[in-house]
């Protein structure tokens, strides 16, 4: 894994060896069931109308989180080919 940066290019990319990026699906695709889980649970609260400022701001992180998480492991899907 290392930063590489091009002139212009206004932010550093991360570049991943192809071992890392397996790595990495493993992990995240173990964090998705987790992550799905709770959102769930606090969907449930949040569309019943009694979800508290707290609930709302967890399903909020909870969607957040396995929207990248599923945006990582759209992106990595041809790697595995």
């Amino acid at each position: 894994m290392r930063y590489t940066w091009e002139p212009g290019v206004p932010s550093q990319l991360l570049s991943l060896h192809p071992s890392e990026v397996a790595l990495l699906r493993r992990i995240l695709a173990r964090r998705k069931k987790e992550v799905l889980s709770r959102y769930y649970k606090y969907k449930d609260i949040h569309e019943s109308g009694e979800a508290t400022e707290r609930q709302q701001n967890l399903f909020f992180q909870y969607e957040e989180e396995y929207e990248f998480i599923a945006y990582f492991m759209s992106m990595t899907e041809n790697d595995d080919q």
